[in-house]
């Protein structure tokens, strides 16, 4: 072997391992050769967390092995060319979830939750049930107008509220008698004695409901009076009241806060009042907002303002004034965690993510002028829209709404979050879902 031989074999050793060591590097930072272009691309993946865990994943027709487990929650997907693959859940007992998903060059699509609906409900009440509410159980007024809780009779026909852990339940007639019902005792108690005792009388313009979370205290409210009742002191406070040019308009009770918001019909805005329910102080808001609060509703220490010209505002408790976020607004519902808020407008839904401004979300929903009604699955990931005649499922993943179906054929549901299930009344039955949960 010469010297220029081996200068030769030399210098192209030196130029393989260049070469490999630099398609190394590319492997390693995710360049892959298409062999349909001929080109060297990035490459991206897939993560599904499928719920249940152990749903069969299809890509492109091709199955998948999902490896969920102990030790790893999802399934990822990986070495994947940009371009649009269609993906397809399978599990005996649901229908299968399908859905496209784009493939983006260094990039990984996490599909956090892939839920599966369950295909068959069971039957929990077989009724004749007219109307029900979910409490700690649930609370059915049959056809002849009855409560009905746990094989027991409650008084009243209707029910006004009932507080946050669902075990006490304010209840009424067609009389105007009300009575408290302590679920975990089976004890009912009249509060006309008390009533009398402090010489209140409750007209039919007086709402009156719990404090969710403070099973001592009725709040009593009409456009001239909101008052507080502690029933085991026997006492009665007037917080607040009408004056000569505006009124009491909306109410909102979170465990540290009562608010509400007083409409001047003279300049057409309303003022916003705080009321620390431990210190018994109240705080005026000085910015007025625009014109007439129609929804108002507490998630943790944020307050959510819905004004009748459709504006949409919120007030952190303790700042000196609200923040404007949206406009036409129908409706609105805060995430279970309060970090999100889906507000409905005319054409649809916007989801906004108070921490990460890039999960913001639209949604242009079919007769969106029909939703009736938000409600917030307990993994925050999914909602369920009340409608009329049905309730329809949406993914915030499937921003296409390839998988908008519905879940129940009524909107006369009711969720329980910590079990992660959906019940609904049909034909005078009450039937349940179990979703499947992480």
């Amino acid at each position: 072997m010469t010297r220029r031989f081996r200068r030769a074999l030399f210098y192209f050793l030196i130029l393989v391992f260049l070469a490999a060591g630099s398609a190394l590097v590319l492997y390693a930072q995710g360049w892959r050769l298409d062999l349909r272009t001929g080109r060297l691309t990035e490459v991206g993946g897939i993560y599904i967390r499928s719920l249940p865990a152990n749903a069969n994943i299809f890509l492109d027709g091709e199955p998948v092995r999902n490896r969920s487990g102990f030790f790893q929650s999802g399934t990822l997907i990986t070495d994947l060319f940009p371009q649009p693959y269609r993906l397809r859940l399978e599990l005996d007992g649901y229908p299968p979830l399908e859905r496209t998903v784009a493939v983006e060059p260094a990039m990984v699509v996490a599909l956090e939750s892939a839920l599966l609906v369950p295909k068959d409900a069971r039957t929990v009440l077989q009724g004749p049930v007219r109307e029900f509410w979910l409490l700690s159980d649930i609370l059915a007024r049959d056809t002849d107008g009855k409560l009905n809780l746990q094989n027991r009779e409650l008084p009243g026909s209707s029910v006004l509220g009932w507080t946050e852990d669902g075990n006490q339940v304010l209840t009424g007639d067609q009389a105007g008698n009300m009575f408290w019902s302590d679920i975990r005792t089976s004890i009912s108690t009249p509060l006309a004695p008390l009533l009398r005792r402090l010489n209140l009388r409750i007209s039919t313009s007086t709402a009156v409901f719990p404090d969710p979370f403070n099973s001592s205290n009725l709040i009593l409210e009409r456009p001239d009076l909101l008052a507080l009742l502690n029933r085991d002191r026997g006492q009665f406070l007037a917080i607040a009241s009408s004056t000569a040019t505006s009124s009491i308009s909306r109410t909102a009770v979170s465990s540290a806060a009562l608010a509400w918001t007083s409409y001047s019909g003279k300049e057409k805005t309303s003022e916003l009042t705080i009321y620390d329910k431990f210190f018994g102080n109240k705080r005026v808001i000085s910015r007025p907002l625009p014109g007439r609060t129609v929804k108002a509703k507490w998630r943790e220490n944020v307050l959510g303002l819905q004004q009748d010209g459709g504006e949409f505002y919120l007030y952190r408790n303790g700042d000196d004034s609200w923040t404007s976020v949206a406009s036409d607004v129908r409706d609105f519902e805060f995430g279970p965690n309060g970090d999100r808020v889906a507000l409905r407008n005319g054409e649809g839904l916007e989801v906004i993510d108070f921490r990460n401004e890039k999960e913001y979300r639209r949604f242009k929903l079919p007769d969106a002028g029909k939703i009736r009604g938000l409600i917030w699955l307990e993994d925050g990931e999914h909602l369920l829209l009340l409608y009329p005649d049905r309730t329809l499922f949406l993914d915030l993943d499937d921003i296409g709404l390839e998988n908008l179906f519905p879940i129940t054929p009524t909107s006369n549901i009711a969720y329980d979050p910590g079990s992660n299930r959906l019940y609904y009344l049909m034909d005078g039955k009450i039937f349940s879902l179990d979703l499947p949960r992480r």
